[in-house]
């Protein structure tokens, strides 16, 4: 568990070390404010070169306009650098 006091998760020193320390490359976001706390957290982990997933039915937002524009809109945008899935695909793909 990774307390956080500000939007993205990665201006959390101990979860950059928990990644650096169990060499994750790979990351799948789920959450809430998908509009605010998911996209600035899914943003830094493009820009820190990790495989960054979305799970579309597993985020959400307190304001549907900007929780659709960020899935439909911006998300879509970075389609080189973000996979964005369901949890029916996430969980196909997840190792038994």
């Amino acid at each position: 568990v990774v307390d956080k006091r500000v939007h993205s998760v990665f201006d959390s020193l101990s979860f950059q070390e928990i990644l650096r320390h169990r060499k994750i490359d790979t990351l799948i976001f789920t959450g809430v404010e998908t509009d605010v706390c998911v996209l600035a957290s899914v943003m830094q982990a493009v820009d820190k070169g990790h495989r960054t997933v979305v799970v579309a039915d597993a985020v959400a937002s307190s304001s549907p306009e900007g929780h659709r524009a960020t899935l439909e809109a911006v998300l879509p945008r970075f389609d080189q650098q973000i996979e964005i899935i369901g949890s029916e695909q996430l969980l196909k793909a997840w190792p038994p």
